[in-house]
């Protein structure tokens, strides 16, 4: 998936001003592909793959990177059942979306995106 290149790219400090140096159109038409992108109905990412999508989560200047992060986020929790809920404790994410969506600098669809992530984990401890 093209967006998983461009998020890592724009992790990796060496290739970090590729991202920086993209017409903004095109990471406003990634932000659009992910906000319509529906969850397939197969597991693509397993819970370990966490860790890679955490520091995309950072990244509150590119609200594309975030979405590619937490539409992952969100697969993992659909298809990975109550072992999401440790795994999103362990890896300090459920503090980081808390505290993401109390920002109010955040943008509005990544915001919209950590509260579904949010209520599926509520969900999974009731």
């Amino acid at each position: 998936m093209a967006a998983g290149i461009v998020a890592n790219l724009a992790i990796n400090e060496e290739d970090k001003r590729l991202v920086e140096e993209m017409e903004p159109c095109m990471l406003d038409n990634l932000k659009e592909m992910i906000l319509s992108w529906e969850q397939p109905e197969e597991q693509i990412f397993e819970c370990g793959s966490l860790k890679l999508f955490v520091p995309l989560l950072h990244c509150s200047d590119t609200p594309a990177l975030q979405l590619w992060a937490l539409w992952s986020l969100q697969h993992i929790c659909i298809h990975s059942g109550e072992l999401r809920c440790q795994k999103l404790e362990d890896y300090g994410v459920s503090t980081l979306l808390i505290n993401l969506a109390e920002d109010s600098e955040i943008d509005h669809d990544v915001v919209k995106f950590i509260k579904d992530i949010l209520q599926l984990t509520e969900q999974t401890m009731q």
